[in-house]
């Protein structure tokens, strides 16, 4: 009997803790079941719930040399990785002049996160893979922007990836990173985590953490676009593009946690 009301206590200070942090995911995007070759359809952002289509990309329509289309499958012609398990985006720029690829999500304005708002976590996640050229040499980078607004927005934080030596550097009006390595034709899941209870942005590769910056906490977070640099020369894939948004945990959350993690112990001992 003790045996089980202790796992029937843990199994309800889950259950507390689950309901205590809600989630909620405004863009879950993969392009499966979109046309190659084409650019990816578009759609408004969804108020309070999830959209799967990206709001926005650039040029409309785009050339061989010049585009955001989806494509069935993209190999490395160095490392011959191939990018993607079905459709997945590619940002082709070979136009070191004026033009840039790009594709955008827009939060919604009841979605936006801030320190005002109820959850004040941001979560950006997806896929890249950086390719080699397979001929002459990369230039440029490609920049994640996260703005308070679309494109006339003010700034939030930026990232960029270097298309010739691989490396990540960070930016915010308050603060940078160093930056770090990344492979051309490898693939890689980024996570990005804004936190406006903490004032910070962290930025993680695979699962695992690379940097800490400071954030502006007076700068909402509106949206986010994947975009080449207009003198740039690259070629990249990216998919799975994902925002979501966290509360942060209560400190009497972090202790039924606690709690729970202890009962589950106890639960485990006196089972012996």
């Amino acid at each position: 009997m003790k045996n089980v009301n202790v796992i029937g206590l843990a199994a309800a200070v889950v259950m507390a803790l689950t309901m205590a942090s809600q989630a909620a995911v405004l863009y879950d995007v993969a392009f499966a079941g979109d046309t190659p070759g084409t650019q990816p359809p578009t759609g408004a952002p969804v108020a309070g719930g999830t959209s799967t289509h990206v709001q926005w990309v650039n040029p409309s329509s785009g050339s061989a040399s010049l585009h955001a289309w989806v494509q069935s499958s993209m190999t490395d012609p160095v490392t011959t990785n191939t990018f993607g398990t079905g459709s997945a985006l590619e940002l082709m720029d070979q136009d070191a002049v004026s033009g840039y690829a790009s594709a955008r999500l827009v939060l919604d304005d009841s979605d936006k996160v801030s320190t005002t708002s109820s959850n004040k976590i941001a979560v950006i996640t997806w896929d890249m893979m950086l390719f080699n050229p397979s001929s002459g040499s990369n230039s440029g980078k490609l920049y994640l922007n996260l703005r308070t607004a679309a494109s006339g927005g003010t700034l939030l934080a930026q990232l960029s990836f270097s298309a010739s030596s691989g490396s990540v550097g960070f930016y915010t009006p308050v603060d940078s990173g160093a930056a770090d390595p990344l492979s051309l034709g490898t693939s890689y899941s980024i996570k990005v985590e804004l936190n406006y209870e903490a004032s910070t942005m962290r930025y993680f590769v695979n699962g695992a953490e690379q940097e800490a910056v400071n954030i502006n906490p007076a700068l909402e977070f509106g949206s986010a676009d994947w975009t080449t640099g207009t003198t740039s020369v690259l070629r990249v894939g990216v998919d799975n593009l994902k925002i979501e948004t966290l509360e942060v945990p209560e400190p009497g959350s972090i202790g039924l946690m606690i709690f729970g993690g202890f009962a589950v112990l106890l639960s485990r001992r006196i089972a012996r």
